[in-house]
């Protein structure tokens, strides 16, 4: 297709940046046809793109072409290249706010050479961008030529677009255009709510398509919907057109069921794919990706396990914990077995995993002592609960303790309340008394000390009270008064 001629009016921009990569590649059989007399080919078109690729989106844009045997460049150098993205009538972007040029000139075997630009210009409908070098640029045949334009505003609407591509010798002479097609993209993103088991790594999964080498994270939710922490990234790999499915780790670090958002970014460091390839998440330097200006992101809620710990070999529990069991079978059936003597013992209780393969068991139910598990199907299959290849009533067995968590909280805190209840008491052998309960203060204590004791012994004696020791007074009074009386009658009779 012949370009479209300019319109009337043009912008010039002084000696910037615009890329232009040569890069040299011999092609035998372009060579052969010169040789042998057969006709010159103009160019030859490859598979350009933006990055990134969604629609609106401001991008690099790269547009390589081929130049062959024949062609006017390989004879009298580049002096001028110009790309318009407006032969595709489709075209709705723009060139406008290209903001840098550079030129990359790299021979074969000769390593990279820049080359210095003179101007870059834009037509003024901003759909055709046309370079002008200082000095040509040499071109050998095979080379390819790729033009590198930043801050490109990408076309409206997803789907594959062409640009005319036309080069030109000092001299005018031309070589094209050339069709170059590339494709723009949008991003979309799907999290469904799901499970995700806080012991372990801990994974959700989400899915859709990201078509520019970048990262899905995945981050909690403010009051406001507005994004929170990062909690789980993945990287995306090479872009690519169709759906995918992302495995994000959590990593264990959501321990309560709440909603998460997942949002896309493409990363921003880097010019070109091995140095994108060599980047590293970072939310707030990436940027996230955009369709038409607006954010692509995804809600899901994520159910974590209702347990109080992951049951494993040689462990012991509380009474009253719940116990999470994942290395079953999908919607199968076990049971849980005391282990006496290093061998199986009775069945204690059955459960059913879930589709993922995984139960939660109620310690409750188990009371204190030594547990197994096996299948239903096979009752002597002792499941392992340890990474270890031996597997044995023993070896892969748990412990339930005697007394619940809320229980043994109680009596640790009935030494907090012994001075108002006071201690049990105990005699010992020679018949003092001996604390044994709560109010163990020490010997300058407030009452509950076990030289003073709050009730079970005093300075009076084992046994002997206070109201013991006035009664006691009382009587030895009462008699010696009597005793006094019949003193005195003894003596008026004399």
């Amino acid at each position: 297709m012949t370009p479209r001629p300019p319109t009337t009016t043009s912008r010039s921009f002084a000696t910037t940046s615009l890329a232009v990569l040569v890069t040299a590649v011999a092609v035998a059989t372009a060579v052969a046809s010169v040789v042998a007399g057969g006709p010159a080919a103009a160019l030859g078109g490859q598979t350009g793109a933006t990055f990134p690729h969604e629609p609106g989106s401001s991008a690099q844009v790269v547009v390589p072409v081929e130049a062959e045997g024949g062609d006017a460049i390989v004879a009298d150098g580049l002096g001028r290249l110009t790309v318009d993205f407006g032969a595709d009538r489709r075209f709705d972007g723009t060139t406008a706010n290209v903001s840098s040029v550079d030129v990359f000139v790299q021979p074969e075997g000769n390593g990279t050479q820049r080359q210095p630009v003179t101007d870059f210009t834009v037509n003024g409908s901003g759909s055709r961008l046309t370079v002008t070098f200082a000095d040509p640029a040499r071109i050998d045949a095979g080379d390819d030529i790729v033009l590198k334009a930043y801050d490109f505003a990408n076309p409206t609407a997803a789907r594959t677009y062409t640009a005319a591509v036309t080069a030109t010798t000092p001299d005018g002479a031309t070589d094209g255009p050339v069709s170059v097609s590339y494709r723009i993209a949008r991003a979309s993103l799907s999290f469904p709510n799901q499970s995700a088991s806080q012991f372990g790594s801990q994974n959700v999964t989400v899915s859709g398509v990201v078509p520019n080498r970048g990262y899905v994270g995945i981050f909690r939710t403010g009051e406001n919907g507005s994004r929170g922490a990062l909690v789980g990234s993945v990287p995306t790999g090479p872009a690519r057109y169709n759906e995918r499915n992302y495995t994000v780790s959590l990593g264990g670090s959501v321990t309560e069921s709440q909603r998460l958002v997942a949002i896309p970014f493409y990363e921003s460091q880097g010019t070109n794919l091995n140095e994108r390839a060599a980047g590293t998440f970072d939310p707030e330097q990436d940027v996230p990706l955009a369709n038409n200006g607006r954010s692509v992101n995804a809600t899901g809620f994520v159910s974590v396990v209702d347990a109080d710990a992951q049951v494993q070999a040689g462990t012991e529990y509380p009474g009253n914990a719940r116990l999470y069991f994942d290395p079953g079978q999908p919607n199968a059936g076990y049971q849980v077995r005391a282990v006496e003597d290093g061998a199986l013992g009775g069945i204690v209780t059955q459960f059913s995993t879930d589709a993922d393969g995984s139960a939660v068991i109620d310690a409750g139910q188990l009371g204190q002592g030594q547990y197994a598990i096996t299948t239903v199907a096979n009752p002597d299959a002792v499941v392992g609960l340890d990474d270890d290849s031996t597997t044995s009533p023993a070896d892969d067995s748990f412990f339930v303790a005697g007394e619940t968590a809320t229980t043994a909280a109680t009596t640790a805190g009935d030494g907090a309340e012994g001075a108002t209840a006071g201690p049990s008491v105990d005699a010992t052998a020679d018949g003092t008394a001996a604390t044994t309960g709560g109010g163990a203060g020490d010997a300058d204590g407030d009452g509950a000390g076990a030289t003073d004791g709050d009730g079970g012994s005093s300075v009076f004696g084992p046994g002997l009270g206070v109201t013991s020791v006035l009664l006691a007074l009382l009587v030895a009074a009462l008699i010696g008064g009597m005793l006094l009386a019949r003193r005195r009658g003894g003596s008026g009779r004399r």
